[in-house]
C-alpha cells in the first residue's frame, strides 16, 4: 500500500474507533441495507464466514442468524469497532469468533480459507477498490461468495452541493470525498470481473430521505470524524455552524431532504 493510502486508512480507522459507541445508534438505514443484502444470499452451508471492514460486527451477526457458520473471522483497522463486536460476541454460543485490527490490503487471513465473504458500508473508504476486491476474492474457497454492500453513485448529492455552496467554504476534501466514495454499477461488475468472480447481481436502492438537521450532522459526525482531524477547534466549530445554518435554510417542514444510494453486490468465486 501507499504511504498516501496507508495514512488514510489509519485516518479512516482512528475516526471510527473515536465514534464506535454511537455507531449502531447513527446509522439505522445501514444496518437495514445489511439485512437486505444477507436476505439476498443463496441458501446454503456457509462454515467459514470473513467479514471485511467488519465495524460493530452487526453484519456477521446478521449473517450469523440466517446462516449459523461454525467460525468468523472479522477484520477492521479500528480497534474501538472491534471493541463492540467483543461485546457482542459474548453473548453467542455454538460459533468461533476470530478478530483481527488489520486493514483490508493486509489482512492475515489464509487464502481459500472463506465460504463467504461480506463487506458492508466499509469499501467506498478503501483507497484502492479493485485491489480490495482482489484481496476479498483470494480468501474465497473456490464455489464461495462475495457480498458487498457500499454507498452508491449519487449518494447524498444534495448535502454535497450544500457544502460547495458555502462561503466562506469549507475544507476543498470534504466534499471531495464524494468524487471517490460511491461506486456504480458497472464500476462494481469491473472490480468483480478484475478479481475472478462471477457476478451474480448488482444492483443500487435510491431513497429519498427527509432527516432532521441535527440527526443528519450527528451520523455524518459518526462516519466521517477523520476528515477534520488535526483541524483547530474554533475553525471546525465554524465550518460545523455554517453548515448547520445553511441546512436549517434549506430544510423543508419534515427536515433536510437529499437522495441516498447503496449499492449491493453479490458474486461467487468459480469453483
Amino acid at each position: 500500500m501507499e504511504e498516501s493510502a496507508r495514512a488514510r486508512a489509519q485516518q479512516v480507522a482512528a475516526g471510527f474507533t473515536e465514534s464506535a459507541s454511537d455507531y449502531e445508534g447513527a446509522v439505522r438505514y445501514n444496518l437495514d441495507g445489511v439485512r437486505r443484502l444477507v436476505a439476498a444470499l443463496p441458501e446454503r452451508d456457509y462454515s467459514e464466514l470473513l467479514d471485511v471492514g467488519c465495524g460493530t460486527g452487526w453484519s456477521a451477526l446478521t449473517f450469523i442468524a440466517r446462516f449459523g457458520p461454525r467460525r468468523v473471522i472479522g477484520v477492521d483497522p479500528a480497534s474501538g469497532m472491534l471493541d463492540v463486536f467483543r461485546e457482542h460476541a459474548q453473548k453467542l454460543d455454538d460459533v468461533e469468533i476470530d478478530l483481527i485490527e488489520a486493514d483490508v490490503m493486509n489482512m492475515p487471513v489464509e487464502p481459500e480459507s472463506a465460504d463467504a465473504v461480506i463487506c458492508t458500508m466499509a469499501m467506498h473508504w478503501f483507497a484502492d477498490k479493485a485491489g480490495a476486491v482482489r484481496e476479498m476474492a483470494a480468501r474465497l474457497r473456490p464455489g464461495g461468495l462475495l457480498a458487498v454492500l457500499a454507498g452508491g453513485e449519487g449518494v447524498e448529492a444534495e448535502y454535497r452541493q450544500l457544502l460547495e455552496s458555502i462561503d466562506p467554504p469549507v475544507p476543498a476534501h470534504w466534499p471531495a470525498l464524494y468524487d471517490t466514495a460511491p461506486t456504480s454499477e458497472r464500476q462494481m461488475h469491473g472490480f468483480l470481473d478484475s478479481a475472478g468472480l462471477k457476478a451474480i447481481d448488482v444492483w443500487i436502492e435510491r431513497r429519498f430521505r427527509q432527516t432532521p438537521v441535527d440527526d443528519f450532522l450527528e451520523r455524518m459526525r459518526v462516519v466521517a470524524s477523520h476528515l477534520s482531524e488535526g483541524m483547530d477547534t474554533d475553525e471546525l466549530e465554524g465550518h460545523q455552524r455554517r453548515i448547520r445554518e445553511a441546512m436549517l435554510a434549506q430544510a423543508g417542514p419534515n427536515g433536510f431532504e437529499y437522495h441516498f444510494s447503496k449499492l449491493f453486490a453479490i458474486a461467487a468465486k468459480p469453483a
